[in-house]
Protein backbone atom coordinates (compact mmCIF):
# COMPACT_ATOMS: atom_id res chain seq x y z
CA UNK A 1 0.00 0.00 0.00
CA UNK A 2 1.40 3.36 -0.68
CA UNK A 3 1.56 6.00 1.76
CA UNK A 4 1.70 9.78 0.46
CA UNK A 5 2.19 12.90 2.94
CA UNK A 6 1.16 16.01 1.67
CA UNK A 7 3.96 19.06 2.95
CA UNK A 8 2.13 22.25 3.70
CA UNK A 9 3.58 25.83 4.41
CA UNK A 10 0.82 27.91 6.30
CA UNK A 11 -2.22 27.29 4.26
CA UNK A 12 -0.60 26.60 0.61
CA UNK A 13 -0.53 22.45 -0.77
CA UNK A 14 3.50 22.30 -1.78
CA UNK A 15 3.66 18.63 -2.89
CA UNK A 16 3.42 15.16 -1.87
CA UNK A 17 6.04 12.88 -1.06
CA UNK A 18 5.87 8.97 -1.20
CA UNK A 19 7.65 6.07 -0.84
CA UNK A 20 8.30 5.40 -4.55
CA UNK A 21 9.55 9.27 -4.40
CA UNK A 22 11.58 8.63 -2.12
CA UNK A 23 13.24 5.17 -3.72
CA UNK A 24 14.07 7.02 -7.50
CA UNK A 25 16.20 9.64 -5.45
CA UNK A 26 18.05 7.10 -3.55
CA UNK A 27 18.55 3.98 -6.03
CA UNK A 28 19.19 6.29 -9.23
CA UNK A 29 21.75 8.09 -6.86
CA UNK A 30 20.54 11.09 -7.56
CA UNK A 31 19.99 11.37 -3.87
CA UNK A 32 20.32 10.66 -0.15
CA UNK A 33 17.34 10.33 2.67
CA UNK A 34 19.09 12.93 4.31
CA UNK A 35 18.41 15.60 1.55
CA UNK A 36 15.63 18.03 2.05
CA UNK A 37 12.24 16.72 1.12
CA UNK A 38 11.36 19.57 -1.81
CA UNK A 39 14.22 17.75 -3.85
CA UNK A 40 12.23 14.29 -3.86
CA UNK A 41 8.30 15.36 -3.32
CA UNK A 42 6.10 15.94 -6.35
CA UNK A 43 4.75 19.22 -6.72
CA UNK A 44 2.82 18.98 -9.78
CA UNK A 45 -0.66 18.32 -7.66
CA UNK A 46 -4.43 17.89 -9.58
CA UNK A 47 -7.04 19.46 -7.06
CA UNK A 48 -10.35 18.24 -7.15
CA UNK A 49 -13.14 19.25 -4.75
CA UNK A 50 -14.87 17.02 -2.59
CA UNK A 51 -18.04 16.91 -4.50
CA UNK A 52 -16.81 16.36 -7.91
CA UNK A 53 -17.52 13.07 -9.82
CA UNK A 54 -15.49 9.65 -9.52
CA UNK A 55 -15.06 9.69 -13.06
CA UNK A 56 -12.93 13.29 -12.49
CA UNK A 57 -10.99 11.33 -10.37
CA UNK A 58 -10.36 8.37 -12.32
CA UNK A 59 -8.72 10.27 -14.82
CA UNK A 60 -6.56 11.71 -13.06
CA UNK A 61 -5.60 8.15 -10.94
CA UNK A 62 -5.24 7.17 -14.86
CA UNK A 63 -2.29 9.54 -15.55
CA UNK A 64 -0.28 7.98 -12.44
CA UNK A 65 -1.02 10.81 -10.29
CA UNK A 66 -2.78 11.20 -6.74
CA UNK A 67 -5.73 13.55 -5.93
CA UNK A 68 -5.81 16.46 -3.80
CA UNK A 69 -9.14 16.79 -2.26
CA UNK A 70 -10.66 20.36 -1.15
CA UNK A 71 -13.84 22.03 -0.02
CA UNK A 72 -13.33 25.04 -1.07
CA UNK A 73 -9.68 26.20 0.25
CA UNK A 74 -9.89 23.84 2.97
CA UNK A 75 -7.73 20.24 2.56
CA UNK A 76 -9.90 17.36 3.11
CA UNK A 77 -8.02 14.25 2.00
CA UNK A 78 -5.62 12.67 -0.48
CA UNK A 79 -6.96 9.50 -2.91
CA UNK A 80 -5.50 7.09 -4.16
CA UNK A 81 -6.08 3.88 -6.90
CA UNK A 82 -6.63 1.71 -3.92
CA UNK A 83 -8.94 4.19 -2.26
CA UNK A 84 -11.10 4.12 -5.60
CA UNK A 85 -10.66 0.43 -5.57
CA UNK A 86 -11.66 0.02 -2.46
CA UNK A 87 -14.49 2.19 -2.62
CA UNK A 88 -16.21 0.26 -5.81
CA UNK A 89 -15.80 -3.22 -3.98
CA UNK A 90 -17.42 -2.03 -1.29
CA UNK A 91 -20.47 -0.28 -2.97
CA UNK A 92 -20.77 -3.59 -5.20
CA UNK A 93 -20.48 -5.82 -2.70
CA UNK A 94 -23.26 -4.44 -0.32
CA UNK A 95 -25.31 -4.04 -4.13
CA UNK A 96 -24.80 -7.97 -4.40
CA UNK A 97 -25.59 -8.63 -0.25
CA UNK A 98 -28.74 -6.33 -0.89
CA UNK A 99 -29.94 -8.12 -3.88
CA UNK A 100 -28.91 -11.55 -2.51
CA UNK A 101 -31.45 -11.02 0.79
CA UNK A 102 -34.34 -9.62 -1.22
CA UNK A 103 -36.69 -12.37 -2.32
Amino acid sequence: MSRRFPRWRTANLLGVLDESDMLVRVQDGGGSLGEPVRTAMTDRLQTLQAFDSLDAVRKILDSSKVTIVMNGMEFVGLTTRIDLLNYSLSTTFQFRLKRDIVI
